[in-house]
């Protein structure tokens, strides 16, 4: 297992004053007693950067597959870790050599301070390849095991080519990335569709209330930015429904724009609350709780809970009813994305739910600025849409189909 390249550069006398060539073999054997095993092993500081990692505010590219999953990196590498060094090991040694709390990094080629030779990993359940993928960078050697195809084909992209072709791997990336992009700015439709100053656009399902009739936003978080920094909170944002007519629009309150940084910065947030010298702001609260099956219409008020797929009726209460009436009920959400999907089969139903775009991102001098969606970026939205159709009607073979 190799050190250096996680974090700050340990000085010797870093194993409780105990100093080790560089370089210094230990062997494959396991310490007597781990790391992992002692009481000053910092599960509170990794569990912190376990959750960092998790959190939101992360790279682009790290959204680009989603494992349901998946293992946080800097835990999987504490763990590892954790179990092959001595337990008298300086905890504040340990942390740096992982990368928690150092600001600087060493350099990847520095010689190793510590390591362990022909030490092997196995992961017979290896999903996305969190663990061997920190037990490779470490200097072991790893094995992973996977039974699921599409993991497999992830695994073969985390670790075996990486470790395959290095650097080369990502100039061929970085060109072939570049080459698709021009073609894709070439393309007529995508210049259509693609504003090049939006980085990202929020949206929700809206459903057709059955107390009302009228077209309802189901949002479950109102909140856009709420980035705490060091000194106090940098980005304070959130979205706020109003009604025009019989519409629900869409207002932004970004209190960056209207009372300045400094002002954010000593504001006090308590759930949907926010103080900022004694005045008080309050985000909207969520109108759709998922897993009670419940949601209120934004013009009406009302709740939407239960229908009948038989009969179309819609049930808020259903203590009352026949037990067989009871058996057939089903989230009324749930019911009309339902429709949706079957409408896009045959013309012949009636949707009760529709995607509607509600805000626009856009990063402007490394700050985001965010603007309520138009009726035009719903027709684009509407056209993205009949394009995929369309895609899919021709049967094309680079567009995956499920059964």
């Amino acid at each position: 297992m190799y050190w250096r390249g996680y974090g700050e550069v340990w000085g010797e006398g870093w194993l409780n004053g105990q100093s080790r060539l560089i370089g210094e073999s230990v062997g494959p054997r396991v310490p007597p007693k781990a790391f992992i095993e002692s009481y000053k092993f910092p599960w509170g500081e990794v569990s912190e950067a376990s959750a960092v990692e998790k959190g939101p505010g992360r790279p682009p590219h790290w959204e680009m597959v989603f494992w349901w999953t998946r293992k946080p990196l800097i835990s999987a590498r504490a763990i590892i870790a954790g179990c092959l060094l001595p337990e008298d090991i300086s905890p504040r040694a340990f942390l740096r050599g992982i990368g928690i709390g150092g600001k600087s990094k060493a350099a990847h080629n520095n010689p190793p301070l510590y390591r362990f030779d022909e030490v092997e990993l196995l992961d017979p359940f290896a999903g996305f390849g969190s663990i061997p993928l920190e037990a490779m960078r470490l200097g072991l050697k790893a094995t992973a095991v996977e039974l699921l195809p599409t993991a497999y084909v992830f695994l073969k992209a985390v670790l075996e080519y990486p470790a395959k072709y290095g650097r080369r791997l990502v100039e061929d990336v970085e060109r072939w990335g570049e080459w698709v992009t021009e073609r894709l700015r070439e393309d007529p439709l995508i210049r259509q569709l693609y504003d090049d100053d939006v980085a990202v656009y929020i949206g929700s399902w809206e459903v057709k209330c059955p107390n009302c009739g009228r077209w309802t936003p189901l949002v479950g978080n109102w909140w856009l930015a709420r980035v705490k920094g060091e000194k106090g909170y940098e980005k304070l944002a959130w979205m706020e429904p109003f009604m025009e007519g019989d519409e629900v629009k869409i207002r932004v309150v970004d209190l960056n724009r209207e009372l300045g940084n400094n002002a954010v910065k000593n504001a006090t947030v308590s759930g949907l609350k926010v103080l900022i010298a004694s005045k008080e702001f309050r985000v909207p609260e969520s109108n759709i709780e998922a897993r009670r099956e419940k949601a209120v219409c934004l013009l009406c008020h009302q709740p939407i809970m239960q229908v009948d797929p038989r009969t179309g009726r819609h049930y808020t209460e259903i203590k009352n009813l026949l037990r067989e009436v009871r058996e057939r009920l089903e989230g009324y959400v749930k019911y009309a994305i339902k429709t949706y999907n079957r409408s896009l089969e045959q013309d012949s139903i009636t949707s009760l739910a529709r995607q509607r775009l509600l805000v626009k991102v856009k990063v402007k001098n490394n700050d985001l600025e965010f603007e309520p969606c138009t009726q035009n970026d719903q027709e684009k939205l509407e056209l993205a849409r009949k394009e995929v159709e369309k895609i899919l009607r021709e049967g094309d073979p680079d567009i995956p189909r499920e059964a």
